[in-house]
């Protein structure tokens, strides 16, 4: 597991095994452990919200999420590997929390979403623990939030996943991590939605050729055909700037790496 910094955002070399072991090593050791990721999209965001970059670049583990982030690594002389997607690994880790008796709390959707994505988990994996679930539909805020930490506190859940899209569920994330009472906090954006079926998986072929942002930008172009036809290629051209040297993407002085607090370097190397 390495850290290397694109654009000044943080991305952790991860295989998909090796976050599973992470959890594991979390959950057994009854540590607290915050798994963020980030993809072109959420690399723009930060552009406009500081406190997303920082929250991200703090984090021990910002995996990648997307074909972009990993083509722009490449373009860095960077292996990050592929990308590591919930959309992929969701399965294998519900089977490896139903083999150990972990428990999940499923947190987002519309509530019809969230209710058919219970159907499915428990139809595919019947032996996995689900401590409870609810929609994305309440205030992030005030009252209501506090309601729903106290239920996911009162059921104790092994792994929380968080599901409000970006950048909602890392500010929901942030503002209360210092009180979820949960091992592994994870965000997964719009998953629960194709979990549910309410939005198909890109086929196979797509996702192992990252296309799936071509995909999604013509199934369902009022979401996402500006989002990539738009940050996809200033994305690129902001790596290439960063590969040339002739541009420079600042990160924090310090950051909380997995071995503490490192020096980071402006090539994007820790």
């Amino acid at each position: 597991m390495k850290d290397y910094w694109i654009l000044g955002n943080k991305v952790t070399s991860i295989s998909t095994d090796e976050l599973l072991s992470e959890v594991e090593i979390a959950i057994d050791g009854n540590k607290r452990e915050i798994i963020l990721n980030t993809n072109v999209h959420g690399i723009d965001l930060a552009r406009k919200h500081a406190w997303l970059k920082d929250f991200r670049n703090g984090m021990r583990i910002t995996h990648c999420d997307g074909a972009g982030v990993a083509l722009g690594a490449r373009l860095l002389g960077f292996d990050i590997g592929k990308r590591v997607c919930i959309n992929d690994f969701f399965w294998p880790l519900a089977d490896l929390c139903a083999l150990r008796g972990f428990s999940v709390y499923l947190l987002g959707g519309r509530p019809q979403v969230i209710e058919s994505a219970v159907s499915v988990v428990h139809d595919r994996q019947p032996n996995l623990q689900l401590a409870g679930y609810h929609d994305g539909y309440f205030a992030k805020e005030g009252s209501e939030t506090d309601a729903i930490v106290d239920e996911i506190n009162r059921a104790k859940p092994n792994i929380l996943l968080v599901g409000f899209g970006m950048p909602i569920q890392e500010k929901w994330v942030h503002d209360n991590m210092s009180r979820l009472q949960a091992n592994v906090v994870m965000v997964v954006g719009g998953f629960f939605d194709r979990l549910s079926g309410s939005v198909p998986f890109a086929p196979k072929w797509v996702t192992e050729n990252g296309l799936e942002w071509l995909y999604l930008s013509f199934k369902r172009p009022s979401r996402f055909f500006s989002r990539y036809l738009v940050s996809n290629p200033r994305f690129v051209a902001q790596v290439l700037l960063q590969r040339s040297g002739l541009a420079h993407y600042p990160v924090s002085a310090r950051y909380k790496g997995s071995q503490g607090y490192a020096d980071v370097s402006l090539d994007g190397r820790a």
